[in-house]
């Protein structure tokens, strides 16, 4: 959702990036949910790419809602298989 917002308002990885002093590789991780997104980083992510906050937030919620619901959604499925992790690679928080 996140490469999404980005996307839709023309930003690349690296103009976002460099507007949040991070490497891009950093943003590729979060969009891909390979990392965990602090919510103040997410806000400044959301900033960076021109997002309101409260309107990602209502998406996010509205599209979590109908998950719990059964309603009517769309899921896109990754074509690439996501790697397995090891109990000893992984980082508790």
């Amino acid at each position: 959702m996140m490469r999404a917002e980005r996307e839709s308002r023309g930003f690349t990885q690296q103009q976002v990036a460099e507007q949040l002093g991070l490497p891009a590789s950093a943003l590729a991780k979060w969009e891909r949910a390979e990392r965990r997104v602090d919510v103040l980083d997410l806000r400044d992510y959301l900033l960076a790419c021109g997002v309101d906050f409260s309107e990602f937030n209502a998406r996010w919620s509205k599209l979590a809602g109908d998950l719990e619901s059964g309603g009517n959604f769309e899921v896109k499925l990754s074509s690439r298989p996501r790697r397995d992790v090891r109990p000893d690679e992984r980082i508790n928080r």
